[in-house]
């Protein structure tokens, strides 16, 4: 479980893999269901804000929560689980969007900009997403990016599989090789 503090709300979040959504035989129990497509889902996570609660449900492959999960601005809470981020309300936790960020997985998210901004930093896709869940742009490498990972100024450095480094523009999404 992982847990953080969104201006005076706790929230925390909890893998839920072993969840069967509608099932009275759950270990624990949440007010709302929220599907990112369909019923079909291989990644769950819990989500729990003072009396509230909602389970998020989505295709994709299943990773542990941690503080790269989530990001928050103002009265919002963005969770990254399986390939799609989740926007909900605080504290009511009721689904405003959500959104396909990467075809497998999304490792992490990451607010940026004065006038703020999503990243995410997905196995295969390194998408830029709007406050209201619009793609803006995405970019890919040549291998899957599970290397460091970096927001830096007006740039990302991404280290794909093969130990190959991208910088890519956080204003286009152009990406290319260091060199």
């Amino acid at each position: 479980m992982f847990e953080i503090q969104v201006g005076t709300h706790v929230v925390q979040l909890s893998d839920e893999e072993c969840y069967t959504p509608g099932s009275a035989d759950n270990a624990r129990s949440y007010d709302r269901e929220h599907f990112a497509a369909g019923n079909e889902r291989q990644a769950v996570v819990g989500v729990r804000c003072a009396s509230q609660s909602a389970v998020l449900l989505s295709p994709g492959i299943r990773r542990e929560v941690d503080e790269r999960s989530v990001a928050y601005v103002r009265d919002s809470i963005f969770v990254a689980c399986g390939s799609f981020v989740f926007a909900l309300s605080l504290p009511d936790l009721e689904l405003r969007w959500f959104c396909s960020v990467d075809v497998a997985s999304c490792f992490g998210l990451h607010l940026c900009g004065d006038e703020p901004f999503l990243i995410s930093h997905g196995e295969v896709d390194i998408t830029r997403l709007t406050l209201e869940g619009r793609v803006v742009w995405s970019a890919c490498g040549r291998d899957i990016f599970t290397g460091a990972f970096e927001v830096r100024g007006d740039h990302i450095r991404a280290v794909d599989f093969n130990g190959d480094a991208y910088v890519v523009d956080l204003a286009t999404g152009e990406a290319r090789i260091a060199g």
